[in-house]
């Protein structure tokens, strides 16, 4: 995630630094400068999150940057906003999970935001963000959303290239039919794609799966294969650092998240060349094209449509490498020079 966000930015000329305040180290990227708490303060959420506050409130008066930057509304997002303003600096946030950031979970069904009133915190963050000098979000749903919504901050759409160092193609076995990687979470709705497998299963006896991540659902997710009499045909892999192996082992890519900002995953999986079947899901719409890159499925819950998706791809060789191939394409078409140089717009009013 640091790489897929802050890459784009430490291209930008005028950017000399970027201290960057976060749980743990990550890639070595030129210009950013790791401030991470000792472990024993990671351990917590809330020593983690006061350290977090303390950390970036000494940055800000010591190190006097131009402007404070919050991925995530909520926290990093709300303490980037009390800092910046105690410290009369420029404050960016950035709704890298769109709209989702201002309602709690359960309170909408896939993309319908447009028939439920906002909770009282809900109302806190939108009045937060009428006061930022710039708001950053992963495309056209989210920023359409803030428009509806009487936002009248500078809204950028960024949509954040995967690094292409890593994610591309390899020539290594396709030892799996599909894979899924992301949180095993309630939204992320794995379920869906442990059924759609059992109903492929039945023409396909020998399909297999492998679903990469951990979360709070991941022994309901095994329960329910095994419930489901596929528990051979799936590989629950956990946590894995080497996705790009994972992409390129398997012949597709699914996701059936319920809502999103934009999900890196469906990039990544797209720049290793893999036909991706994807739930209609927050900014997606604007890079996923139906028939083209990618398989849209309209209703995150549709089993049966995952299941009728997959099997199309599994048994049409032009579709499939039609699908392939545009989805290779429209990576080409994204550039971190362009996410630089919207930054560089960004910064520079």
């Amino acid at each position: 995630m640091i790489d897929h966000l802050i890459g784009p930015l430490a291209k930008v000329n005028d950017v000399s630094s970027i201290l960057l305040i976060c749980r743990r180290p990550g890639p070595i990227i030129p210009k950013v400068e790791y401030h991470c708490p000792p472990k024993f303060f990671s351990r917590m959420a809330v020593t983690y999150i006061l350290y977090e506050f303390f950390n970036l409130l000494y940055c800000a008066i010591f190190e006097r940057p131009t402007h404070v930057v919050g991925f995530l509304l909520y926290p990093h997002g709300l303490m980037a906003f009390i800092v910046a303003k105690l410290t009369r600096r420029k404050i960016i946030i950035s709704l890298i999970a769109g709209p989702a950031e201002l309602r709690p979970e359960g309170s909408i069904q896939g993309n319908d935001y447009n028939n439920t009133t906002l909770p009282w915190l809900g109302k806190m963050f939108l009045g937060i963000l009428k006061r930022c000098d710039a708001i950053i979000t992963t495309g056209s749903f989210t920023k359409d959303y803030l428009v509806r919504n009487y936002i009248e901050t500078p809204i950028y759409s960024m949509i954040n290239p995967p690094n292409k160092s890593r994610f591309h193609p390899l020539e290594v076995p396709k030892i799996y039919d599909v894979v899924s990687i992301g949180r095993l979470v309630p939204l992320k709705h794995f379920e869906i794609i442990i059924h759609a497998i059992s109903k492929v299963k039945e023409k396909y006896p020998d399909i297999k799966a492998v679903i990469v991540g951990d979360g709070t659902c991941k022994t309901r997710l095994i329960n329910l294969a095994d419930e489901l009499g596929i528990k051979k045909n799936i590989d629950f892999a956990g946590f894995q650092k080497d996705t790009p192996y994972y992409y390129n082992s398997a012949k597709i890519f699914v996701h059936s998240s319920k809502r999103e900002g934009f999900p890196n995953v469906f990039l990544e999986a797209m720049a290793c060349g893999l036909p991706c079947v994807i739930s209609n899901c927050g900014d997606i719409i604007d890079i996923a094209r139906d028939g083209s890159n990618s398989l849209i499925i309209q209703d995150f819950k549709d089993s049966d449509e995952y299941t009728c998706a997959i099997i199309k791809l599994l048994e049409n060789e032009v579709l499939y490498h039609k699908i392939s191939q545009n989805a290779l394409k429209t990576i080409e078409s994204l550039s971190d020079e362009n996410i630089a140089s919207q930054w560089q717009l960004l910064l520079g009013k």
